[in-house]
């Protein structure tokens, strides 16, 4: 397969490293359980109408009444005289706005949907006033939203812990797959995105992309730990003569736990992949995973 994103020999950070035998070992594994090559790449109008004519004077002043007296546009105007106090508050605020960390992008935004949550209508209403900083807060809303996702994927990673059932596993690798999107959507647009924030004098924690790696890294570490802890118990409950002279039971919870092996590989490598990495936990993990699988005759793997 090629090589993981990123620079060769260089890491996404100081814990994450690239492995030279990693490739070579994946595709042996490949062979061996599926016989063949990787897997790594296989988841307005107008009405005509009758009468007079009437003057487009006339006309202009008729719709303005009409608008003028409906319910909608009277709460529009009743909000915009209601919080005109707190949206010019608002609008220095966010005009003078120059945060450095993220807690103070996330608690300007809360402070201005505490407001505009409010509003009948926020663009009419916010249209009413000159000089409404909205492409900043356009683009305060746009960066806490991204920041919030990732932060949430951190989170979903993090809690993929053991046991590892069927329907937990689904649900992690669910959980990479969308931290995986979120994060190479956002580093496709890193550069204009950058650009747009530092325009409008906004912060962003870029850090939060190598949380994501480092998350989604550790969630494969701890699901290749509990696999081989589970294969080694299986084995310990054998006879002495596995895996040569084994009931149909063991044999078959053998398959199991080799099954249960070779998907936590298959997702490591892809976390592997998707880190550009692994720090060296992950690496002696996938090692001793290996070498459990291997471990395996070789029927037993097909």
């Amino acid at each position: 397969p090629p090589p993981p994103p990123g620079a060769p020999g260089k890491s996404p950070s100081g814990r994450l490293h690239r492995s030279t035998s990693l490739g070579k070992m994946h595709r042996r594994l490949s062979v061996r359980l599926e016989g063949g090559g990787s897997s790594a790449n296989s988841p307005r109008g107008g009405g005509g109408g009758g009468g007079g004519r009437a003057s487009p004077a006339r006309l202009n002043d008729a719709m303005a009444e009409l608008t003028a007296r409906s319910p909608y546009h009277q709460a529009i105007a009743e909000d915009a005289k209601r919080y005109s106090c707190d949206i010019e508050r608002l609008s220095l605020m966010l005009r003078n706005f120059k945060p450095t960390h993220m807690d103070h992008m996330l608690e300007a935004r809360a402070a201005v949907e505490a407001v505009l949550d409010k509003l009948t209508d926020e663009a009419k209403v916010l249209g009413s006033f000159e000089g409404w900083p909205g492409k900043k807060l356009d683009c305060l809303r746009d960066a806490t939203a991204i920041f919030e996702k990732m932060s949430s994927g951190v989170a979903a990673l993090d809690a993929c812990t053991e046991p590892f059932t069927p329907e937990s596993i689904t649900k992690m690798v669910r959980a990479l797959e969308a931290a995986k999107k979120q994060v190479e959507s956002f580093e496709r647009d890193k550069e204009s995105l950058s650009k747009k924030y530092k325009a409008m004098g906004l912060f962003f924690d870029y850090g939060i992309l190598e949380r994501v790696k480092i998350a989604a890294v550790c969630s494969a570490t701890r699901w290749l730990q509990g696999a081989v802890r589970a294969s080694q118990r299986m084995k310990g409950q054998c006879g002495a003569g596995w895996p040569q002279d084994v009931s149909r039971q063991e044999r078959a919870a053998g398959v199991k736990a080799v099954k249960q092996l070779w998907g936590a590989w298959q997702y490591y490598y892809k976390t592997y992949r998707f880190a550009g990495g692994h720090d060296s936990t992950a690496e002696q993990a996938a090692l001793a995973a290996a070498e459990e699988i291997e471990s395996y005759p070789q029927e037993w793997l097909q």
